[in-house]
């Protein structure tokens, strides 16, 4: 797949603005690339099952990924896009033998675990594209608002066959989780951008895929396969927030804007 550089989100509204200044001595404090593991490629054993069905789904030419190595655009924390006031996580795909449990934390860091949907075991694949999967008559789909998640928020993936494991899309929550259960710190979630339609006019441009890795790299009772492709997510009306220093800028030109409103000259 050849690799594009993400680009940066639209412009974060007012109420981001406020979101982000109120988390961001927090998220300041927090290392953005402690302990990622670069996920498998798509030539790789592991990788060819989430890219192939990436290809299918999308066409790979037609994503980008959001890189969390060599970008100031990572997906550990997650905002509204725009002016958006609703957003909406649809199942793509799954290849797991575990149920999950997609849902949200709020703010920027701790909050409790809201679930969006949860999907059953399977290994059949591809759900159609509201969400139905070929073994379910439930729908795979929810919407959620910026009033439940705060103007920052993060993505979780919780393991009902595991009681306490809750994956955050943010690394540095999965050192400690829920309920006692040891964490591995590991990045358990990838992003891809959808920044084309060639060749699958049913694209939607600009929505985001995030797709889950649900085992522990350490595990000794199931191997940690690294294949990210046990939960594929389409989420539309979000975007990833910048990393905390980008942030930090983006914040300091939003009070700007804020305090000094833009005044038309008269001549």
């Amino acid at each position: 797949m050849k690799k594009r550089i993400a680009a940066v989100p639209a412009a974060l509204n007012r109420n981001s603005f406020i979101g982000i200044i109120a988390g961001l001595l927090i998220m300041m404090s927090v290392p953005t690339n402690a302990a990622l593991t670069e996920p498998q490629g798509p030539d790789s054993v592991a990788g060819k099952v989430l890219f192939k069905t990436l290809d299918n789904l999308y066409g790979l030419d037609n994503l980008t990924r959001v890189d969390d190595y060599d970008s100031s655009i990572v997906d550990q924390y997650w905002t509204f896009a725009d002016e958006a006031v609703t957003a909406t996580a649809i199942a793509r795909a799954k290849f797991a033998g575990f149920t999950h449990e997609l849902g949200f934390l709020p703010g920027s860091e701790g909050g409790k675990f809201k679930s969006l949907f949860n999907t059953r075991r399977s290994y059949f694949g591809v759900f159609d594209e509201d969400g139905r999967g070929p073994r379910s008559r439930m729908k795979k789909k929810a919407s959620f608002t910026a009033e439940e998640t705060g103007p920052v928020f993060r993505f979780g993936l919780k393991i009902l066959n595991r009681p306490g494991y809750v994956w955050s899309s943010a690394p540095s929550d999965n050192v400690v989780m829920p309920n006692g259960a040891a964490g591995d710190g590991i990045d358990h979630m990838i992003t891809f951008q959808i920044t084309g339609n060639e060749g699958h006019s049913g694209n939607t441009v600009g929505n985001y895929i995030i797709a889950w890795e649900d085992l522990r790299a350490d595990n000794a009772w199931c191997r940690f396969d690294g294949d990210y492709g046990d939960l594929v997510v389409e989420m539309s009306g979000v975007q990833p927030v910048p990393e905390p220093y980008s942030i930090a800028l983006f914040s300091l030109a939003g009070l700007v804007l804020l305090r000094y409103p833009r005044r038309t000259r008269i001549t």
